[in-house]
């Protein structure tokens, strides 16, 4: 008699909190799991590049709270740190084969350093024109869920 096993992959760990890789929920699933804790930076890089979805688990699981102290070191608001730091793990997914990193963590540094400059600078852009146009509060929340709503828009549509 044969017995199979069916695995169902969910998806990718980036999407998740990292409290489910904390205490091993996401990986429960993989019965013959590669760990990937004794590679060096530049062997997860080779392996990113070529599509790994655990070397990038990997390199989330290493830099992603060092990351967050760097963007909320210069961010007031924690939940916009957050949300900057899933966009630099996103981007880095998306452009995994496309790109050459020499130092994965002065990579990392820089991508988010870069981002939270970006969302400084549309912040004070966004809150001059609201001072140009006088807008209140509540017109500036239903023009960022609209702006939100748009960006999700064009990344279904892509």
């Amino acid at each position: 008699m044969a017995v199979f096993m069916i695995i169902v992959k969910p998806a990718p760990k980036f999407f998740l909190s990292p409290l489910f890789s904390t205490f091993g929920f996401y990986d429960c699933y993989m019965p013959f799991k590669t760990t990937y804790s004794n590679y060096t930076d530049e062997q997860l890089v080779q392996l990113l590049s070529s599509g790994s979805e655990a070397a990038f688990n990997e390199i989330y699981r290493r830099y992603w709270e060092w990351l967050l102290f760097l963007a909320h070191k210069r961010l007031p608001c924690a939940e916009d740190a957050k949300e900057i730091l899933q966009n630099v793990f996103f981007n880095l997914w998306q452009k995994r084969e496309r790109i050459t990193i020499q130092g994965l963590p002065q990579y990392l540094a820089a991508m988010t350093r870069y981002a939270v400059y970006r969302h400084l600078s549309n912040e004070s852009r966004r809150e001059e024109v609201h001072k140009a146009h006088g807008l209140t509060a509540s017109h500036r929340i239903t023009e960022d869920i609209d702006i939100d709503n748009k960006q999700l828009l064009d990344i279904l549509t892509r």
